[in-house]
């Protein structure tokens, strides 16, 4: 062997069966480099064959032994091993630089593209995921060949690169692509696709480099699709039983009319009466979260078997209840052990097939245990069958056991082993045929889609229907095929469920022409050379198609041999590396264990206790300074040497138990809200049972905006161990207690807590700073007995963290655990990203996050040596669900699991939610305040301001009749029948000085026809609306005949200033405004009116949203408006209405005079107030439609991918779909 070579550790050495074949798997990922193998006689086969080397040699010390040596090599792509943001050279910050570490020498060697500068982008996210932020590259690059190490210096402090403090940098290493010059198309909607190659619709897709589109369309039968038969099932078919007490059918003649899947609503009357008892009091369902399971459950079955969907509305549709069946039947009694359920549909009309919303009546006597309520037994039992009557399904008490609508489910089964030999059918057989004769699986359509490339490279196909915004109930099923220039398309790839029922594929591909599929999940014989669709289709509804190509036809870093850098750390050459950090300036508290007493936190004096760094970043983050960092160096010890660890002093934090002692840095590192922690290189840390806490906890206090970003380097790590590890650091120990696993738990990073709370969480906008890297810990994984918990060394609750070559031993519990929802995928294509970009447009992400990024940790010696999926079990809810679309990716660490592991399945189809938050209870100025001028009416009778004039039998009143606006008068036009008049209102104010008029009023019309009025006018004009004259002669419309529902008063804004600049008018005294209303009948048959008028400097007016876990919002609280005199500093609203149920958090919306109502603030679950200073919202700050009365939020289910290669173990445990 070569004399520099290092030993491999063998992690399993196998034979086959044939004792022919040896399989030998190395313990950790192999790098880049030469190997030598060497085999011995020693490897016996059970045979036994004799071992014949083609080459043998001696093996030294063996006089017996012969071996043979086989040398090879492995030429991967590189990888970074390290980054350090504005390093600390020479006891000098070096704050305009950033040092990149790797691993491969062959990047250091002559023919290397590592030192040019456009492969490292610094990107200003502004703490968003969009590409279209601002992109720097280095001023100069600086090469260290023997530290395999990158300077990158940007010629000026990273900090003033930001334009806002707290904002992120991501740095991209890799390839050269500019993706804010990276296409999107967004096409909208697209005519309608068909299934042939001819009618296919061509994605237009750029002829180089990388591109994106994405489009609109739905999965809707059109008129060529139709089903010729119905599915078998009538009544008078031969062989169906005609029995005279009995019908299959609740309507005999029943069966599917339509050639549609037919959508169904239902609702719970959550906290609204379902009926009233005999003394007259309101009841209210009486389910308990168990039963509401097994509704939303039955009903997903229905839909998937069945041609029905269902979404839940807040009170109309098929109403499912638990109560008092009385209510459903005066002639039955609620109670145990008789009549368990009631249920039917509503009236039906045969010529059209449409059926009115049914009921289903469970009684809350029976069903009382929580066995009774579990899956399969009783009152899932009954409301299966229940349910199936209320979609039409009669009784079929003739047919044999294994029918829900007959008199058992059960059918025998005598292949069963064990006493129990029945077999349960949820529905049966006959129940699904009678089903699909009734609601039949007929989506047929098929939308098919042309993509030529140009380049190698990956295209990625995504639907989203459930995803969206305001989501659709479609279950879509994607296809890939390729052309290959002669006979039938051959198919390549294909998904339905992904991101829960939306579909997602990802190809490599080559030059030539692909054709996309899309239908409905079930419809999967569809054949696109035919042009034939298949029945099976059990969905419909709306979608968006996004087809993103990222093309390898891009310059990028290689070694010497050409390799490209393996940037995303798979295994495969390409890809590139993300690395966020938050620039520190003046913001920076230091601290230096070595440091003397009386610092100031500052670099030339730190502090030299981490307590006091701490209360010093609080008090600037409670000062209102962004970006706080807490930064602890490194010291060298007595002997001068930071690489030599043993008497290095050390960060002390925990507790003595024996004699009450905390130690010097506090009893855990508990970091405040809004606070980083950076721990450099060398520096020692020890604890004694503590932690270091990231995010916020279980006690209620808000920590939300906390970072950890552990520094190590690949030749000078970060210590983690134990109080009373006597070989690294200085040692305080007093009591010489041995060390033992467990002295310690670990990082805790979290944030569970705060998105349960709505807080800022910067990963749910993209950005990943927690960063554990080349940290050496041990003597961790021990309970802390402050919270009474096990901590492990790396602790993730859903924090997407990069933990990388870190060594960690000695764990008395897993080297790392994680529960579920911490391996979630993001590809950042849904709409709460998508619709923060500059353009409004969307952007094309050039990352996605899968989970956490682990990669390179040596684990030994630790009780589990990987990552345990850690689940959690509560006595109300059972077992933590894995609630979204999730990734187990990271292969070089084994996956552990001992408790079932269930994927929620999201059942109920979607959810409307109609009703907006409740109104904000206060809204003032904190400026000047008021409004230039105004008129509410509320005078009963018009000002000297107004002039008025009516033709023919034309009436102005003020009166408060036919209702307001606000307050007790309106003014009101209208005309007695006999001809058509026109009334004319018309306000006179003084603008003079005015640099800005926002005139805002409410409008109403009764039925009243819509006569246009022109753009301009001289004197008057027969026509509805409101115009602007600065002479009173010449007139410009700023308002033509609007519309509103009969007695409706709509609000509307109208910019004086720009109207008046493009008519060429003068605002000044004397200024014009008219109201006008034209037609010949009276009130309520026609008629319009007019009410709270107002002209203020400026308007603002502001909604706001209850959002879920998942960024779903609900509709916006009606908008509320404050007028003010002049530009204001700051608006203070009061009283906004804290999110309930399932939502965590909400979002606060304004409108600045007449434009849009943009996101402004971003507010947790309960704070009732918020201050606006009406700064300028981001030019990517999403957009609310306030206008938007129902929106359905899609019930996604979560979903779990496992890469090649990747291990996962398992004892006592299963992975279950929920």
């Amino acid at each position: 062997f070569a004399l520099d070579s290092t030993l491999v550790q063998i992690g399993f050495l196998g034979l086959d069966d044939s004792g022919r074949i040896a399989t030998l798997r190395f313990a950790e990922n192999l790098n880049d480099g030469f190997y030598q193998l060497s085999v011995d006689s020693s490897l016996l086969s059970l045979t036994p064959l004799p071992f014949s080397p083609n080459f043998p040699q001696p093996v030294v010390g063996s006089t017996t032994l012969v071996r043979e040596v086989i040398s090879f090599e492995l030429e991967l792509g590189a990888r970074v091993t390290a980054v350090v943001p504005q390093p600390i050279v020479g006891g000098v910050q070096q704050s305009g630089k950033i040092d990149v570490y790797f691993d491969d020498a062959d990047l250091f060697r002559t023919g290397s593209t590592v030192g040019t500068a456009a492969f490292y982008q610094l990107i200003e996210t502004n703490n968003s995921v969009t590409t279209e932020d601002d992109t720097r590259h280095a001023a100069t690059v600086s090469v260290d060949n023997a530290n395999r190490k990158v300077t990158l210096d940007f010629g000026a402090a990273l900090d003033t690169l930001v334009a806002t403090a707290g904002d992120s940098l991501r740095l991209r290493i890799g390839d050269s692509t500019d993706f804010t010059m990276v296409p999107l198309t967004d096409q909208g909607l697209v005519a309608d696709p068909g299934l042939t190659v001819g009618a296919a619709h061509t994605i237009p897709a750029a002829a180089s480099g990388s591109w994106t589109v994405t489009l609109d369309q739905s999965i809707e039968n059109q008129l060529g699709f139709a089903r010729v038969l119905d599915d078998p099932g009538r009544v008078n078919e031969p062989g169906h039983r005609d029995i005279e007490v009995e019908d299959h059918y609740i309507l005999p003649t029943d069966r599917d009319y339509d050639n549609e899947i037919t959508t169904m609503p239902y609702t719970f009357l959550r906290n609204q009466p379902y009926g009233v008892n005999s003394q007259g009091d309101p009841l209210f369902n009486d389910m308990s979260a168990a039963q509401e399971q097994r509704f939303l459950e039955i009903l997903d079955i229905y839909s998937d078997l069945l041609g029905i969907q269902f979404y839940e509305t807040e009170s109309t549709g098929l109403t499912l209840i638990v109560g008092d069946l009385s209510t459903a039947s005066t002639s039955v009694i609620s109670g145990p052990g008789g009549v368990a359920g009631l249920g039917g549909v509503g009236p039906m009309s045969i010529a059209g097939g449409f059926r009115d919303a049914g009921r289903v009546t469970m009684d809350s006597l029976d069903f009382t245990t929580p066995a009774s309520q579990e899956f399969g037994q009783g009152f899932f039992d009954v409301a299966l069958h229940e349910i199936g009557h209320a979609i039409g399904l009669g009784h079929s008490y003739d047919l044999p056991p294994g029918t829900v609508m007959g008199a058992s489910d059960q059918y025998e089964d005598i292949t069963r082993p064990g006493g129990t030999n029945v077999e349960w059918a949820f529905p049966g057989d006959n129940d699904v045929v009678h089903g699909l004769h009734l609601w039949q699986k007929e989506s047929l359509d098929v939308d098919l889609y042309r993509v030529d490339v140009a380049e190698v490279g990956v295209l990625e196909v995504q639907t989203l229907a459930k995803r969206l915004a305001d989501a659709s109930l479609l279950d879509t099923k994607l296809t890939l095929y390729r052309d290959n220039g002669s006979g039938p398309l051959e198919l390549i790839s294909s998904n339905d469920d992904y991101f829960g029922t939306d579909s997602f594929i990802e190809f490599s591909v080559t030059p030539g022409t692909y054709y996309i599929g899309v239908a409905a999940q079930g419809n999967k014989s569809f054949d696109p050379d035919s042009g034939l669709s298949s029945p099976g289709g059990s969905s419909q509804g709306d979608y968006e198609l996004r087809v993103d190509f990222k093309s390898e036809a891009v310059a990028s870093i290689r070694d010497a041999d050409g390799s490209l850098l393996d940037g995303d750390r798979d295994g495969d050459a390409g890809g590139n590396y993300d690395f966020w950090f938050e620039p520190t300036a003046g913001n920076t508290v230091y601290v230096d264990k070595a440091a003397g007493a009386g610092g100031t936190g500052t670099f030339a004096s730190p502090f030299n206790n981490i307590p006091a760094a701490l209360t010093a970043a609080t008090a600037l983050n409670t000062a209102g300074a962004d970006g706080v960092v807490v930064r602890l160096l490194a010291n060298a010890g007595p002997d001068g040497m930071v690489d030599m660890p043993a008497d290095n002093i050390a960060y002390e934090i925990g507790i003595i138990p024996s004699i009450n002692r905390i130690l010097d840095d506090g009893r855990n590192l508990t970091l405040p809200g809004g606070i980083h922690l950076v721990i450099d290189a060398g520096v020692v840390m020890k604890f004694l049972d503590s932690r270091i806490s990231v995010g916020s906890d279980d006690d209620g206090v808000d920590r939300s905006e906390s970072t950890i970003s552990v520094q190590g380097l690949p030749d000078l790590p970060v210590y983690f161990t134990s109080y009373n590890d006597k070989l690294i650091g200085s040692n305080s120990n007093e009591l010489n207690t041995p060390v033992a696993r467990g002295d310690w738990g670990g990082i805790e990073i979290r944030n569970d807590i705060d998105r349960q709370q709505g807080r800022l969480d910067v990963e749910r906008l993209g950005i990943f700073q927690n960063y554990i890297n080349h940290a050496q810990m041990q003597y961790g994984g021990g309970e802390v007995s402050t919270i009474n918990r096990v901590i492990d060394p790396v602790h993730l609750s859903q924090a997407r963290a990069e933990i990388s070559y870190n060594t960690i031993t000695d764990s008395s519990d897993a080297a790392m655990s994680a529960d579920p929802n911490t391996f979630q995928v993001t590809t950042f294509a849904v709409p709460r990203f998508q619709d923060s970009s500059v353009s409004g447009d969307g952007f094309v992400a050039d990352y996605r996050r899968t989970g956490p990024s682990i990669y390179g940790n040596t684990l030994t010696d630790n009780s589990t040596n990987g990552i345990f999926v850690r689940i959690d079990s509560a006595p109300a809810t059972g077992l933590e669900r894995l609630e979204v679309a999730a990734q187990f990716d990271d292969t070089d660490i084994v996956h552990a699991l001992n408790e079932n592991l269930i994927l929620d399945g999201a059942p109920g189809g979607a959810v409307e939610y109609s009703t907006r938050p409740a109104p904000i209870l206060g809204i003032a100025d904190l400026g000047p305040g008021g409004a230039i001028d105004s008129d509410g009416f509320e005078s009963g009778v018009l000002d000297a301001q107004w002039t008025t004039s009516s033709t023919f039998n034309g009436r102005i009143q003020v009166t408060g009749a036919e209702g307001t606006a606000a307050g007790g008068f309106a003014l009101l036009m209208d005309s007695s029948p006999g001809g058509n008049s026109l009334n004319e209102a018309i306000w006179t104010v003084d603008l003079t000085g005015a640099t800005n008029a926002i005139l805002d009023f409410s409008y109403a019309e009764w039925d009243d026809e819509n006569d246009a009025l022109p753009a301009t006018f001289v004197g008057s004009s027969n026509g509805d609306g409101v115009a602007i004259s600065d002479d009173g002669v010449n007139w410009y419309t700023v308002l033509d005949s609007p519309e509103s529902t009969a007695g409706e008063w709509i609000p509307v804004a109208i910019d004086l200033a720009a109207e008046a600049a493009a008519a060429g008018m003068t605002l000044g005294a004397g200024f014009q405004i008219k109201f006008q209303q034209f037609d010949n009948f009276p009130l309520v048959t026609d008629g319009r009116g007019y009410d709270s008028i107002r002209i203020s400097q400026q308007l603002y007016q502001y909604s706001y949203t209850f959002v879920d876990q998942f960024g779903l919002e609900t509709p916006g609280s009606t908008p509320q408006t404050i007028a003010v005199a002049a530009p204001s500093s700051s608006v203070e609203l009061t009283g906004i209405a804290p999110a309930t149920g399932k939502f965590v958090g909400r979002r606060l919306y304004r409108q600045t005079g007449t434009g849009p109502y943009q996101l402004i603030a971003e507010l947790d679950k309960t704070s009732p107030d918020f201050t606006d200073t009406v700064t300028t919202p981001s030019t990517s700050a999403a957009v609310l439609d306030v206008t938007d009365a129902a929106i359905w939020h899609g019930l996604v289910a979560g979903s779990l991918v496992m890469d090649p290669g990747l291990i996962l173990k398992s004892q006592g445990a299963r992975i279950e779909l929920g």
